[in-house]
């Protein structure tokens, strides 16, 4: 897991009926004691909290690494 930088995961998560957050991925990730940054990647406007644990949510477009990091040096 060292080479991993990042992860960045769909907010429908392996075409499942369930979201990301109703599989409780981060929670099943930070067990694994996976600590780098973890995003959610959609462009659905929430109302509500469900996302703000996780490291930030990304629109749906082509982001390079360079890019995340500059958008979210406090998670690196």
């Amino acid at each position: 897991m060292e080479a991993i930088e990042c992860v960045i995961v769909d907010y429908y998560f392996d075409n499942s009926a369930q979201n990301i957050s109703q599989m409780n991925f981060l929670e099943k990730m930070r067990s694994l004691n996976y600590k780098k940054p973890i995003f959610v990647s959609t462009n659905a406007i929430f109302l509500n909290n469900e996302l703000e644990n996780f490291d930030g949510v990304i629109k749906k477009e082509p982001y390079s690494l360079a890019k995340l990091k500059e958008t979210y040096s406090n998670e690196f």
